[in-house]
């Protein structure tokens, strides 16, 4: 069972080592090497671009997430990885390692931003705690308090769409 309501949004940059400019496009990734984790919507887009591309990017796989591939990229062993932006900002922020977001918002199917559901087991209690948090996340959303805890523990207002 999914929540109707939205807690958040997610969105996708590329990510670079502090200070690199040759890179904010998938197009200047062509013959580099990309950090990305095996299941996740990045490796779709950079899959079916690779489809189209004269020269693929090269994908290196990793199964650990978000923090190896970061640390990839602040290391120099990748070039770029595709990250959600506050998880590339809160690896600044905690651990002060030298990546940036850059470019454009990457796109899954036309889609730039991915709207977050909680999930749980699909049985009735769990019905009832959904139609619970349905209720809780509109008053948050309505006086505020969401927002402030984006702010607070993500980093910037991730309950609405983000601007490119």
């Amino acid at each position: 069972i999914y929540t109707k309501e939205i807690n958040n949004y997610t969105a996708r940059k590329l990510v670079v080592k502090k200070g690199r400019n040759d890179i904010h496009s998938l197009d200047d990734l062509k013959g580099k090497k990309m950090a990305l984790t095996a299941n996740s919507e990045m490796s779709r887009i950079v899959r079916a671009f690779n489809e189209t591309a004269d020269v693929p990017i090269d994908i290196v796989y990793n199964d650990k997430g978000s923090v190896e591939n970061l640390n990839q990229v602040a290391t120099g062993r990748v070039d770029a990885a595709g990250e959600y932006v506050y998880v590339t900002d809160a690896f600044q922020r905690m651990m002060g390692m030298p990546v940036e977001a850059v470019g454009s918002f990457l796109k899954l199917n036309g889609q730039a931003f991915l709207d977050t559901h909680f999930l749980l087991r699909k049985d009735e209690n769990s019905q009832k705690l959904a139609d619970r948090l349905d209720e809780d996340l509109k008053t948050m959303r309505a006086d505020g308090t969401l927002k402030k805890l984006s702010v607070q523990f993500l980093g910037a207002d991730y309950t609405v769409e983000p601007e490119e």
